[in-house]
């Protein structure tokens, strides 16, 4: 939907990639002025997943419907786990 006339249809791919980096850097690294003075607000995620696709949106909120248990490993393993597996099921059945 980017790269349609009304978006950035006039960029080139290499122009598009970049764009599409810096937007999701920018999301993930920007911290809002009124999190800058509060608990955790320079902390950025452990695992991030962006999918670049054409078509129906995809969500992956379903990989988290069974709670995930912290293990020796923490929070963070499992649940980056638990999310990849998610993504190659629906994959798998959706012929994504």
């Amino acid at each position: 939907m980017l790269k349609d006339d009304e978006h950035l249809a006039h960029l080139n791919e290499s122009e598009h990639d970049s764009v599409l980096n810096t937007f999701v850097r920018g999301a993930l690294l920007g911290v809002p002025g009124a999190r800058k003075n509060s608990m955790f607000g320079f902390n950025p995620p452990s695992f991030v997943l962006a999918l670049r696709r054409r078509g129906h949106p995809l969500s992956l909120v379903n990989a988290f419907e069974k709670p995930i248990k912290a293990r020796g490993d923490g929070y963070i393993e499992p649940s980056k786990k638990a999310l990849l597996e998610h993504l190659e099921q629906l994959c798998g059945v959706y012929g994504l």
